[in-house]
């Protein structure tokens, strides 16, 4: 295997662990005499797959009129993220006060319901983290879209219209899609297999009405409990590095506060309240494959205003970006734009008699903005093709990672007896 097939290995591992598609000029045609396993290319998609700042309708998809509460009634609705499928459904066709009750069969640890915008861990209100994938009920709204009423006193909801497709005769893995927009995983080892007769795929479109916090994923940290920890921490030599959307074309950035916050408080109405505080950050081009932060240049790319406010009884930092940053580069999805804004959230966690705090980093959902998900949801006709297709393509992936482990491993041997 030459290195230009090895470099072509390397990157693919690199962009397929976050789901993300091929390097241009890395294929999937063999080298002479090299019995290189099947997997597909990008440009094996169809033409818009790439695209990750519109939402994909692949061609051929013929939108279906039909009201958005049928799509959970009877065997309900299938999402696939990647190889694991959850199945959400209306428990009863006789609602209780306007509302049908919910059910839903996953994996466990699998996502399942739906994405809050690109993936939520949790939901922020007065700091306590809420789970955003427990529907309780489902109401029909006087336009006709589905209200997600959540359980507990805090009420949450999501409002969610549902576009139906008949993609009956379409390629399964033109549909398969991760929360970064981008083919899934399994998509790359799939081959012509394509829908039967009957087959639907659903679009959903989702917005709140309150601003709300999000917490895209547990295992972000900032190290810091509070925001003015947070800017001492981040203000001097080592920036921020702020997630992103893994695209071929990513371009990491990373923050320094231009000085450490201090918080102050001021009597107002008759009582005392959090002055308000703003102020800027420092943007630098970073490396993305070392473990600490570490910036690409000396001096700032750019600069992002950032203000400290409440939302449902959080803490938040929130930042507003120049339009010389690309949303993608701070984690924001281009399909999302104008909906979500980056920031800091201040996450307490009660155990027993203590509470602690820690500075986690967030998403603030703008109220009655729209947001498209990029994964779509099945009836049980296409749910029962994808699954074929899924182990079919299943063993083609293991194929793929058995021959590089072992190329792997016999080139760690020639190396070994070279020295």
């Amino acid at each position: 295997m030459t290195f230009h097939a090895l470099a072509c290995r390397r990157a693919f591992l690199t962009l397929l662990a976050t789901g993300v598609g091929l390097i241009a000029g890395c294929g999937v045609t063999p080298e002479q005499g090299d019995k290189t396993p099947y997997r597909l290319t990008l440009n094996d998609f169809d033409p818009h797959a790439g695209d990750t700042n519109r939402f994909i309708v692949p061609s051929g998809a013929r939108k279906v009129p039909m009201p958005d509460i049928d799509a959970l009634k009877g065997d309900g609705l299938y999402y696939f993220d990647n190889d694991l499928k959850a199945h959400f459904f209306l428990a009863d066709l006789i609602s209780e006060n306007g509302r049908y009750p919910i059910k839903e069969e996953f994996p466990k640890g699998a996502p399942h319901g739906f994405t809050w915008g690109s993936g939520a861990a949790a939901v922020l209100r007065n700091g306590i983290a809420l789970d955003p994938q427990s529907a309780q009920s489902a109401s029909i709204a006087p336009d006709g879209h589905i209200i997600l009423h959540f359980p507990g006193k805090e009420a949450m909801q999501l409002h969610i219209t549902l576009d139906a497709y008949d993609v009956s005769g379409l390629l399964i893995r033109d549909f398969l899609r991760n929360r970064g927009n981008l083919p899934s995983k399994t998509a790359f080892f799939m081959k012509e297999e394509r829908f039967p007769k009957g087959s639907l795929a659903y679009a959903a479109e989702m917005w709140t009405l309150r601003d709300e916090v999000i917490v895209p994923t547990r295992k972000a940290f900032t190290g810091a409990n509070t925001f003015e920890t947070l800017s001492s921490n981040f203000s001097k030599t080592v920036p921020y590095c702020i997630r992103y959307v893994n695209t071929p074309d990513v371009r990491p950035m990373g923050m320094k506060f231009d000085k450490k916050l201090s918080v102050k408080r001021i009597r107002q109405n008759g009582r005392w309240v959090q002055a308000p505080l703003s102020g800027t950050v420092d943007l630098y081009p970073v490396k993305s494959d070392t473990l600490l932060c570490r910036a690409t240049q000396n001096t700032a790319s750019a600069k992002a205003a950032y203000s400290l406010s409440w939302v449902n009884g959080t803490r938040v930092l929130r930042f507003t970006f120049p339009g010389s940053i690309r949303e993608s580069d701070v984690g924001l999805m281009p399909i999302h734009h104008g909906a979500m804004q980056l920031g800091f959230a201040e996450l307490i966690t009660k155990n027993r008699r203590t509470e602690t705090k820690s500075v986690v980093p967030a998403r603030i959902w703008l109220k009655n903005q729209h947001v498209k998900d990029a994964q779509y949801r099945f009836n049980n006709i296409a749910a029962d093709a994808i699954d074929s297709a899924i182990r079919a393509a299943s063993h083609r992936h293991q194929d793929w990672d058995a021959y590089y482990r072992e190329k792997a491993r016999l080139s760690s041997a020639s190396n070994a007896s070279k020295k």
